[in-house]
Order: structure tokens, then sequence, then C-alpha cells
């Protein structure tokens, strides 16, 4: 690296695998200055076939370098068949290919009940991942996640043939604190050195609801205190994060890049691209996931991204 560095990134080591293969951007504009190292990572492959077909696509025709497995959802096996017959690179070692730690959805690996019941989802808000309504989740505790966490891992290393590149969060569970000093201390041992810490300047999020909002806010705060905690078990982040957007079009790409402080060398950028699911949850179904996986895949992007 040749700036100034955050303090998430380790001099001493090596970038992430392609959490894979990076671009180098063409600085045309704004902010964007010469050397900044982006990973693309499409979130929620194996969510469902609809959605795997995108991701999948915009690897292979787009600037996605990366992607997060879910384990043990209804097309994990069939978009690991699916990347492993599209001559993609994801099957190496080194590539870019990740676990998306489930804790909010479907059913647990080690358990088969599902991590909804009674209580809703987790509240990123609540500092030992408690549910709606402020009473403890009985999954919450340590036991139980490293249990979980274990389990999920395990099931990628079995599934794909190597330990996961990098570990980040559905609906990013992974920085709750109590979440976060269970995943580290599993990762080191596992030698998993990259996750995602999602934080990003929120006054350019100009769509999100009030509630989605109040969400955003809540994870960046609990990024802020999840990150010491993974720093300490010796795991790595990107300097920057972009992610909390609509990623339909170029220029959006280029806004959100051009907000990343101007001192960092490496940034990682979420995407969720696919083709709308005819099941799952309303995210999923939405034509958003077509218009960011149009875009992702447009000359005009690419041309703002040099592969490397």
């Amino acid at each position: 690296f040749r700036r100034k560095k955050h303090a998430e990134v380790n001099e001493s080591s090596p970038l992430p695998p392609s959490f894979g293969s990076s671009s180098e951007l063409s600085k045309n504009s704004g902010a964007l200055q010469k050397g900044l190292r982006l990973v693309v990572t499409a979130d929620d492959l194996g969510y469902a076939t609809e959605r795997d077909q995108g991701i999948i696509q915009a690897f292979e025709n787009g600037i996605v370098t990366a992607a997060s497995l879910l384990a043990g959802f209804p097309s994990s096996q069939e978009a690991i068949n699916r990347a492993a017959s599209a001559e993609s690179r994801w099957f190496a070692p080194e590539a870019g290919l990740g676990l998306h730690l489930n804790l909010t959805e479907g059913k647990a690996l080690t358990t088969g009940e599902n991590f909804l019941g009674k209580l809703g989802f987790w509240d990123i808000a609540a500092p030992a991942g408690c549910a709606n309504g402020g009473q403890a989740h009985p999954q919450a505790s340590a036991a139980f996640l490293e249990k979980e966490i274990r389990a999920q891992v395990e099931w990628f290393v079995q599934h794909v043939g190597h330990p996961p590149s990098h570990i980040d969060g559905h609906n990013h569970v992974h920085v709750i604190p109590a979440v976060a000093r269970v995943l580290a201390k599993v990762m080191a041992e596992v030698g998993v050195k990259w996750t995602r810490m999602p934080r990003e300047n929120l006054a350019s999020v100009v769509w999100a609801s009030e509630a989605q909002k109040g969400f955003y806010e809540r994870v960046c705060q609990c990024s802020g205190e999840s990150a010491g905690i993974f720093r300490g078990c010796g795991v790595q982040t990107t300097q920057g994060f972009v992610g909390f957007r609509s990623v339909s079009e170029p220029q959006h790409i280029l806004a959100g890049l051009n907000d990343l402080p101007a001192d960092i060398s490496l940034a990682e950028f979420m995407v969720h691209p696919g083709f709308p699911s005819a099941s799952g949850d309303e995210f999923s179904r939405s034509s958003d996931r077509l218009a960011e996986l149009n875009c992702l895949t447009s000359a005009t992007t690419k041309q703002l991204v040099q592969t490397l």
C-alpha cells in the first residue's frame, strides 16, 4: 500500500485473496485516487436459484470479484454446482468465496429449529443480541453461537473443499458484539483472516426510509464496537465500505466510491445482484435485484473498474 493505512489493515499481511481478485479503479473524477483496490462482494449466494444465477453472471460477466455463500439454504448446493460448472475461479483456495454467516433466517444447522422462533429477528441494537421486545434471545448464548458458527464453517469446508476466504454476516449479524466475540475466536482458530466492517457515510443514503436508516446506524455503531474484537484476534477488514445504497445505475457506484475516505488503499463494495426470486422475502423478490445485476454487468460500469 502506498498511502496512510487505517487500523484495520495489517501492513505485514497480504491482501484478501480476491476476497479474491480485486479491481483497480479508473480515477477520473471526485475523491478517487489512483491505487485504490476494490473488492466487490455479492451476498446471499445459495438463497434462491434465481439469485444464484444472477450472482454467477455478475462474477463471470461483470465487476463482482467475490461472493458470500449461505450454508444449508435450499439452493446452497445447487449454487456450488452452478459455480463449479461456470468455469469460474471460485473453487481455487485463493478465490473469493466466503461464508455468509446466518443467525437470523431459516433453520440452525445444529438444532434444525427456526432462528426466528417466537421472539422474532435478532435486534442488532441490543448488546447481547436480543430479539424484538427486549427479551434475551434463547440462541444468544456463547455456547450456542460457537456450536452454530463452527457447524456452518465445517459445512462450507465439506461442500466447497477449502475454508472460506472471508466470513461476513447475513443481516450484518456478525458485528453484534456478542456474536463478534465468538466468531473472531473461531476465525482465528480456522485461519480465516478477513471479515466485513460495514461502516459508511449514511448522509448519502438518501433513498432509505427512516426505519432503514435507523438499522444502518445501528449496524455502523456495532461495527465500531466489534472492530477491536476482530482486530484483537488477528482478523482484518478493508479500510472502507460501501453497500447501504441503491446500485441500479453506474453513477450510484461512482458516488459511493467518491464517498470513501481519500487516504485508503483497500475498500469493499457490498452488492446483491440476481434475478428476482419466486420465493423468499420481499428483498429477494424485488426487481431491484435485476437492476443491480444489469448495472454490475453494464459496459459503462466495467469501464469504471479496470480489472487487475
